[in-house]
């Protein structure tokens, strides 16, 4: 058995799946499989492996955090059509055009044809709307972080967008800076199991040919999940009313790593955070248009660099106080919360699977009032029973 590799020392809520370990396997003998609760974690052939322990250093590499510098800012880009693709005000989109524009790569979040979601890379601006707006899903990174150290190594401009968990796997994979490397991380308030976003997709029983997590359609603030079928139908809801959507903000299933997270606050690492600016009305009423608001952390010296040069003369933009700032974004600072309903919804999704629905399950713990509280204690009682 070999004992120095990532899966036999990491405990399992350790492991946030950003894949560096599969990625600095110098014998490609890591594979990320899918568990019971539908998360990728490593898994190492032991036939194969060197016992050279570049798995577990990068992995347990307690890196200082880059951040030397937090300022933050209020954004709404003056491209509308931009800002009407994004997920808030478009200042990702308007980092990765400049980007683009000046021959470099940019590595995000996007669907692949079964819409899980995965990281790629993308060298052109007609392709920027497959990485554009929020996807409420852990991505798999695959081998993206190989990816990025070889355009690092042919002197390109790279821009990598992920969770903090992902970005800080980049910089432990990566081992040192790179000066046209641009980092940027967002709010997170945890990451949901692809395996139950697949479950979702799966009941209505018709194949997806769009999804966006985020249409503002009827505007920023009550933002709407919406997909589109082959079938020519449409699904619509309101993310306030949309099953999967609620368990996700009510912590049912995040990845276990999310209850304790470690890259809150000022310890990240990248040079830029962005997130919606909710709660933008409190601090600057005469930007909350309903279109999209970014909220902007300028992290390094890097990242304010950025901000100057593509940001700033781009959009209508103000100084704000951080503090101000993160009064609505409390997932800034705060790990998710752990309670029994996670273990609860697991208990009862195996029991339900094959027939019962996903959407009928989350129910049981996300409905509000009384009698909402009421049925989540007689679903603990039922949940604890063995089968």
């Amino acid at each position: 058995m070999q004992s120095d590799t990532c899966n036999h020392v990491l405990k399992h809520d350790e492991c946030t799946g950003c894949g560096a370990c599969y990625n600095i396997c110098p014998k490609d003998s890591i594979t990320m499989q899918m568990d019971s609760e539908g998360f990728y974690y490593p898994v190492v052939n032991e036939e194969g492996c060197l016992n050279c322990g570049l798995c577990l250093k990068v992995c347990k590499n307690e890196r200082v955090s880059t951040a030397d510098i937090r300022k933050a800012y209020a954004v709404n880009a003056y491209d509308d059509e931009l800002r009407k693709r994004s997920s808030s005000g478009g200042v990702f989109g308007l980092i990765s055009s400049y980007i683009l524009q000046n021959g470099g790569y940019v590595f995000g979040a996007g669907f692949d044809e079964h819409f899980n979601v995965r990281h790629e890379c993308i060298d052109n601006e007609e392709e920027l709307d497959r990485v554009l707006r929020s996807k409420y899903a852990q991505s798999s990174i695959g081998s993206v972080f190989k990816e990025i150290k070889q355009k690092l190594l042919e002197d390109s401009y790279v821009l990598f967008c992920g969770t903090p968990c992902q970005c800080k796997g980049l910089c432990n994979y990566l081992g040192k800076s790179y000066e046209k490397l641009l980092i940027i991380d967002f709010v997170c308030h945890g990451v949901p199991s692809p395996g139950i976003w697949q479950q979702y997709l799966s009941e209505f029983n018709k194949k997806p040919v769009k999804v966006n997590f985020r249409d503002k359609s009827h505007g920023w603030k009550g933002y709407y999940i919406n997909i589109d079928f082959e079938d020519g139908s449409n699904y619509l809801r309101n993310g306030a009313e949309d099953e999967y959507i609620q368990g996700f903000l009510w912590d049912i299933y995040l990845r276990p790593s999310c209850y304790r997270c470690d890259v809150k606050d000022n310890n990240r690492y990248s040079d830029l955070t962005i997130a919606d600016f909710w709660g933008i009305n409190e601090v600057e009423a005469d930007m909350n248009d309903n279109k999209g608001t970014s909220l902007v952390v300028t992290n390094t010296v890097k990242g304010e660099n950025y901000y100057k040069e593509c940001i700033e003369g781009n959009s209508k933009n103000i100084s704000v106080n951080l503090k101000d700032a993160m009064k609505r974004n409390v997932s800034y600072y705060e790990k998710a919360h752990l309670t029994d309903e996670r273990k609860c919804f697991y208990k009862l999704y195996y029991k339900g699977k094959g027939n019962k629905k996903l959407a009928g399950i989350v129910k049981n713990f996300t409905k509000p009032g009384i009698f909402g509280k009421i049925r989540r204690k007689m679903n603990y009682k039922k949940a604890h029973i063995s089968f």
